[in-house]
């Protein structure tokens, strides 16, 4: 009878053991209320940081602790059998990664009309392809377009001062010479020409003079005076001319005369 109970206790000891071995990884050690020098010795230095205050979040490969005030107040850790099922779908995930970055590169390097472009979109290509394909090298392809990219620019930036630098030239040059018609034009007397009666022949044309700047009208014509009558009597031959005439009186007239 005894014996049955020993037997169960033996049975027993196997999971016991099991449980133990589930429990023995160092993050067993961390539970609500560990303190932070703990977690530190327990999981090493995190990969990642967020400080709130009195809240700081720790994050590792197998998930995150949090803390408050220093001590552990949440536990997201995954098993070790579970990270490694994790890293190992990263690898696989990674090495597909590569090779499809692989065959996109050497498709771009055989390409003419790739090579060709300008240094602006070989660059923006081989920088978001580094950003994309991290596994595959292309460090000399993106230097090499930075560097043909960045002598382009500074050459635009270079013809885009002179072109300025010209410009001014030209606007100052165009105010000179304004400023200069206008002080020879305040300098030089005004010309004063007048109104003729007359038209004037040029080039096979008649035109008629007209002042620029001063106008003279023409004087009005001065009316004739009005003569006084004169009265006109036909003598005959008759009439004798009056001795206002000197002659005399008794000297006839032929034909006729006029008198007044």
């Amino acid at each position: 009878m005894n014996s049955i109970p020993h037997l169960k206790f033996i049975s027993l000891l196997p999971a016991v053991l099991l449980v133990g071995l589930v429990l023995s990884p160092l993050h067993a050690e961390l539970r609500i209320g560990t303190d932070r020098l703990t977690v530190l010795e327990t999981l090493g230095q995190p990969e990642g940081r967020i400080e709130m205050g009195s809240l700081e979040r720790l994050f590792y490969e197998r998930g995150e602790i949090q803390l408050r005030d220093g001590e552990v107040t949440r536990i997201e850790l995954i098993s070790e059998t579970a990270a490694e099922a994790r890293r190992e779908q990263q690898a696989r995930a990674a090495e597909a990664r590569r090779k499809r970055g692989e065959a996109i590169k050497a498709d771009r390097l055989e390409d003419p009309d790739f090579r060709a472009r300008p240094a602006a979109e070989r660059y923006a290509f081989w920088r978001d392809f580094q950003r994309e394909f991290p596994e595959v090298d292309v460090f000399i392809l993106y230097t090499e377009a930075k560097v043909a990219f960045e002598r382009d620019e500074e050459q635009r930036r270079t013809a885009e001062r002179l072109a300025q630098v010209e410009r001014r030239v030209f606007e100052a040059e165009s105010r000179a010479r304004q400023a200069e018609n206008t002080a020879r034009t305040l300098q030089t007397p005004p010309r004063v020409q007048y109104v003729t009666p007359w038209p004037v022949i040029h080039h096979n044309r008649t035109t008629h003079r007209h002042p620029p700047f001063i106008h003279r009208p023409r004087p009005k014509p001065q009316q004739p005076q009005p003569r006084t009558p004169t009265h006109f009597r036909i003598q005959r031959s008759t009439d004798t001319i009056p001795s206002t005439l000197g002659l005399s009186n008794a000297e006839p007239l032929s034909g006729f005369s006029l008198g007044y």
